[in-house]
């Protein structure tokens, strides 16, 4: 749920710069701190290497399959072992 929200906040501050997509993509992994710091520098490195653009989509993509997805698995794997 937080890395929802994170998201969510980003993407208005990105709305109220006007950014571009290239910006949006520089300013939100500026952003990011600690592991998911390091988590973006495996992503990109193993992007640049394949030649896959850095997009917008793409950073949406990787975090939502990152943290998003992630913590959702993790709720309904919890709410499975709490059911009788």
């Amino acid at each position: 749920m937080q890395a929802e929200e994170w998201l969510r906040h980003i993407v208005k501050i990105l709305d109220v710069m006007e950014c571009t997509k290239n910006q949006r993509v520089a300013f939100t992994t500026f952003m990011f701190q600690g592991e998911a710091e390091q988590w973006w520098e495996m992503v990109k490195g193993g992007a640049e290497s394949t030649g896959e653009e850095l997009t917008w989509s793409f950073l949406v993509k990787k975090f939502n399959e990152k943290y998003i997805l992630e913590v959702t698995k993790d709720k309904l794997a919890l709410e499975f072992q709490e059911l009788k």
